[in-house]
C-alpha cells in the first residue's frame, strides 16, 4: 500500500505521517524537493519517488510519503514556472501509475489558512487554492486512489480510517 499526504505547509503532514507510521509501522519518505534549487535534483528526487513505487508494487510492500506529486504540481507552477501542461502531463503519468496499486491519498487541509502563512513565512493561499483544484479534479475524480480531506483537528480519525482499512 502507498499512502500520500499532501498539503501546504504547517497543516500536520508529517504530524499524521508519524501517526500512520505509529499505527501501522510503515516507513516514511520525507524528501522536500521545494529545497531544490536545481531541476535536475528535483527531476532526480521525484524518479526516485517513482522507483519506490514501482519496488512498494513488486514487493507488495508499504510506504507513507510525506508530500509527492502533488506538492510537485503545487510548488513547479507557483515557484519554478512549470507550464499547466508539463504539470498536467505529470499528474497523468503518476496517478496512472498509482492506479495500479492500492494507494491513498490524504489532503490536509488548512485550519486556518492565516496562520498557517504567517507561520511559513508567506502567502500561501495560492498554494492551498492549487492542491484543493487537484484533489477536486476530474483526473483525481477518475483515478482507483482513494481519496481523504481532513485537517489537524480529524488526523486521527484518519488514522483510524486507515487502519480498519489495512486490517480487513
Amino acid at each position: 500500500m502507498v499512502i500520500i499526504v499532501e498539503g501546504i505547509d504547517r497543516v500536520g503532514k508529517t504530524t499524521l505521517c508519524n501517526m500512520l507510521n505509529k499505527s501501522l509501522g510503515y516507513p516514511i519518505f520525507k524528501e522536500d524537493v521545494r529545497d531544490f534549487k536545481d531541476t535536475i535534483q528535483q527531476y532526480a528526487n521525484f524518479c526516485s519517488m517513482l522507483s519506490i513505487v514501482n519496488m512498494c508494487k513488486c514487493l507488495n510492500a508499504n510506504i507513507i510519503f510525506d508530500r509527492f506529486f502533488a506538492t510537485e504540481y503545487v510548488y513547479g507552477r507557483i515557484e519554478r514556472g512549470y507550464s499547466l501542461q508539463l504539470a498536467d502531463l505529470v499528474n497523468e503519468s503518476v496517478v496512472q501509475l498509482l492506479n495500479d496499486i492500492q494507494c491513498i491519498f490524504v489532503y490536509v487541509r488548512p485550519t486556518d489558512i492565516s496562520a498557517s502563512s504567517k507561520e511559513h513565512g508567506k502567502n500561501l493561499e495560492e498554494h492551498d487554492k492549487l492542491f484543493f483544484e487537484l484533489f477536486n479534479s476530474e483526473l483525481m475524480k477518475d483515478s482507483k486512489m482513494l481519496k481523504i480531506d481532513c485537517d489537524f483537528n480529524s488526523l486521527s480519525s484518519v488514522v483510524e480510517i486507515i487502519k480498519g482499512m489495512v486490517d480487513c
